[in-house]
């Protein structure tokens, strides 16, 4: 393709600029069409036209001209990838140990479908996701003992899981936060039902083994979780109260954050770009609810309530509009799910039903 250079345009007399107003563009004049007008500068335009634009060299900020007066226009980024729109919730203890995976659309409440199977039956287990791969640690098997497995899945795609590799330890009833890269899982419980601190990590997008991330704060199984795209919040686990966060990019020890208003261990969290909704109590089903900010750092404050009681429940399951809870325990074993709106401090209400009633399971979404 070539390339035409014109200097001067003039009309057909050669005596000065051309008669723009009978332009036609697909019969359309160009002198009809709006004015608009683009301007980077440290003051607003004079005499601007309506929808004209405007950058602030000195506020780093755009507007728009409405008429009347200069508006700002804002950018909303879309949420992490990991805020979903499928729903997957991991095995647990049924009548026995399972290996049944099932997944819900996060914005249409309805009874839960079989994704597919893990590699292994088993319970107390985790998950983290990158919105396109959801990573499931494979918990305590049958035999009560407990293993450093991970198996993965493609979220999109029910099937069953492959093996992804092993945790540094061998450990069960840990919990899992996530970013876009990296999956985090914390705590747990070691040899003996030993309470662990431990904080490995991995690649999500990379098969492998985990690596070594740092320590909590606390030893604990199976504390609650919850993340935005770059700190990751745990929270509660093993009767503690006590709320740690890290930063997920960056392997260091956990950081204190506050306390939840009650110790916990098992219990269900939720949450969106901004906040962590988690359940709370300890030593028998409880449908209270506490939220932090998870920008910030203090202690935990009442949002309201889920419609069962529950324990040994799963979270970490929401779209960034909703938060989906399974309840684990409500007081028995359970196939009650719990959709709550994040944004308004109040009460969840009933989604709908897992395949079969189980407890101590993960929760992840994606898609």
């Amino acid at each position: 393709m070539g390339t035409l250079k014109v200097d001067t345009v003039t009309n057909v007399a050669g005596s000065g600029a051309p008669d723009a107003t009978a332009v036609t563009v697909g019969n359309v004049a160009l002198s009809s069409l709006p004015q608009m007008e683009y301007v980077a500068s440290a003051n607003a335009p004079t005499s601007p036209s309506v929808g004209s634009l405007w950058y602030s060299t000195t506020s780093d900020v755009f507007y728009m001209y409405d008429g009347t007066s200069w508006n700002t226009i804002t950018f909303t980024p879309p949420p992490p990838a990991f805020f979903g729109s499928r729903g997957i919730f991991t095995p647990g203890q049924q009548s026995a140990f399972a290996n049944v995976l099932d997944y819900v659309t996060i914005a249409s409440a309805g009874n839960a479908t079989d994704f597919g199977d893990l590699t292994s039956s088993g319970t107390g287990t985790s998950a983290v996701s990158n919105g396109t791969r959801g990573c499931i640690t494979l918990g305590q098997d049958t035999s009560f003992g407990f293993r450093n497995g991970i198996d993965y899945i493609t979220i999109s795609s029910p099937g069953n899981g492959t093996d992804f590799g092993d945790l540094t330890s061998v450990r069960g009833f840990t919990i899992g936060v996530h970013g876009t890269t990296r999956g985090l899982f914390g705590g747990g419980y070691e040899s003996g039902y030993s309470q662990s601190n431990i904080i490995d990590y991995i690649t999500i997008a990379n098969a492998g083994n985990a690596t070594d991330f740092g320590d909590l704060t606390v030893s604990r199984y199976r504390p609650a979780a919850q993340q935005d795209s770059t700190r990751g919040l745990f929270a509660g686990g093993g009767g503690q109260n006590v709320i740690d966060y890290v930063t997920i990019d960056t392997a260091a020890n956990a950081t204190d954050f506050g306390d939840l208003t009650s110790g916990t261990a098992g219990l269900p969290s939720g949450g969106d770009i901004t906040h962590a909704v988690f359940a709370f109590n300890y030593g028998s089903p409880s449908s209270n609810l506490c939220f932090v900010t998870i920008q910030t750092t203090g202690n935990a404050a009442s949002f309201g309530n889920l419609n069962a009681s529950n324990s040994l429940g799963a979270g970490n399951c929401g779209d960034n509009t909703y938060g989906l809870f399974a309840l684990g325990n409500a007081p028995s074993e359970s196939n009650i799910i719990s959709r709550l709106t994040i944004s308004t401090q109040g009460s969840a209400t009933d989604f709908g039903d897992l395949t079969a009633a189980r407890k101590d399971l993960g929760g992840l979404a994606g898609g």
